[in-house]
């Protein structure tokens, strides 16, 4: 399932290690959220392929990372005109709650002839504040007169990401918020008017003006059925 990298005869090795500031359960949340960042610009895309529990305290995670793959000047003399520009990683990882440990593994299946890097990568709670990381990294070519060469470059170019990869990981856990966000509530100020108490003698000049009001329509409607009556023509008999 998870591919050793033991049996692998690697010619080219490097290693280097980080303390993050941060605690091993921020460390590996951000871990899926390392791209895009601005160091880490030649990662174009990531998808997941499998994820499921392999006990109540690991999660094993299967990836297909792309990036791009410029080659240096001295490639193109070298390498076949038509070569693409992007190649594939698989990715295998395991995040182990109860020991507090992520490890993952890295690999590339594009050109692999001509050129084979592996990664490992382990996140290991240190304090409750701090994180130890570690990446290794194999570089191995099976190009007949060109192995030296692609080998040197291949590991001389995985740690040069390696390490802008680590950089771009520090502002990612810098940024990503995990306070919880919570909702102000929407404040309503109900003002209660002051009416005042009407007087008895105002109560009585409302009431008078509705009555004219009305005896004022009664006559209106009247008049007007008055009118319409003297309109309608007289039947004679």
């Amino acid at each position: 399932m998870i591919l050793l990298f033991q049996g692998f005869k690697m010619v080219k090795y490097e290693s280097f290690s980080h303390v993050f500031s941060y605690a091993w359960e921020h460390v590996v949340t951000c871990f899926w959220k390392k791209y895009p960042n601005e160091n880490s610009t030649h990662v174009l895309s990531e998808d997941v392929l499998v994820r499921k529990l392999l006990d109540e305290n690991r999660l094993y995670t299967k990836r297909i990372i792309g990036k791009t793959n410029p080659l240096p000047k001295w490639g193109t003399t070298i390498f076949p005109s038509n070569m693409t520009k992007i190649a594939h990683v698989l990715e295998e990882s395991i995040v182990d709650l109860q020991h507090k440990t992520m490890v993952s593994y890295t690999w590339n299946i594009s050109y692999v002839t001509l050129m084979s890097i592996k990664e490992k990568i382990q996140l290991t709670a240190n304090t409750s504040e701090t994180t130890d990381c570690k990446k290794e990294g194999w570089a191995d070519s099976s190009a007949t007169g060109l192995r030296r060469v692609l080998r040197k470059f291949g590991i001389t170019r995985w740690k040069s990401n390696a390490q802008k990869a680590v950089t771009g990981y520090e502002k990612v856990l810098a940024n990503f918020d995990q306070r919880p966000k919570v909702e102000t509530p929407i404040s309503v100020e109900v003002k209660h008017l002051h009416i005042p108490k009407l007087s008895d003698n105002t109560i009585e000049t409302i009431k008078d003006a509705k009555d004219k009001a009305k005896t004022k329509a009664i006559d209106l409607a009247a008049l007007a059925a008055a009118k319409k009556a003297a309109k309608k023509p007289q039947n004679i008999s």
